[in-house]
């Protein structure tokens, strides 16, 4: 049962945190609001590439170029993630790189079939609406979701947990069809000691089950 550490940035500090906590996989974005220099982020996506053990994937969720994309590609990530809705068709359809790819609730069962049967997509991770603002609780309707989108998708899917999601909670996300979780450390700590101890208290829950995960996706 995987899990993927989001971080806010490609932060070498961060990245290792993660790693240590037990992190399978990072996603870092890359042409972000925090920098807009391409260049600069290029140097430190290579930086982590360079200093972690893991792969490494890049969330892009801004437009972007041809040229951009090569640039992208040249760092020696994994894998890059992104809604749908904000990858071109020259990236989405690029079979030298896997997709993770995220999705929201209410795309119709034909999308998320669609979508998970692309060639290189590797996964879907389901970001429902509890996860993106700390003042949105998490709720019934995200697990419902999860199992829809998990039901009729060809990959595997992940849930998001950024903010009030507790590891208590893991064996019914499982139940309700989830193959892994996202992990966003930020909405409720910056430095890496929180990374870390985010990280290990999920990896430790999912160690701790007995059994394999049930992973309805993968048939």
């Amino acid at each position: 049962m995987p899990v993927f550490a989001e971080l806010p940035q490609a932060q070498v500090e961060l990245g290792k945190a993660c790693e240590e906590g037990g992190a399978d996989a990072l996603i870092a974005p890359i042409l972000s609001e925090f920098t807009a220099n391409l260049d600069f982020e290029i140097s430190m996506i290579k930086d982590l590439v360079s200093s972690v053990s893991i792969p490494i994937g890049l969330y892009v969720g801004v437009p972007f170029k041809e040229v951009e994309w090569e640039a992208i590609l040249s760092t020696g990530i994994d894998f890059i993630a992104s809604f749908p809705n904000r990858l071109p068709p020259f990236a989405a359809f690029d079979n030298r790189i896997d997709k993770v790819i995220y999705v929201p609730s209410g795309l119709s069962i034909e999308v998320y079939r669609t979508l998970s049967s692309v060639e290189g997509v590797i996964c879907l991770v389901y970001v429902p609406n509890s996860q993106l603002k700390a003042d949105k609780p998490f709720n019934m309707l995200d697990v419902l979701n999860l199992n829809i989108i998990s039901k009729y998708s060809f990959k595997p899917v992940l849930f998001k947990v950024a903010y009030d999601v507790r590891v208590e909670d893991l064996p019914l996300l499982v139940k309700w069809g989830c193959s892994g979780l996202l992990l966003d450390p930020s909405g409720t700590g910056s430095d890496p000691s929180h990374y870390k101890r985010f990280i290990e208290e999920f990896k430790r829950a999912i160690k701790s089950r007995e059994g394999p995960p049930y992973l309805p996706s993968w048939g």
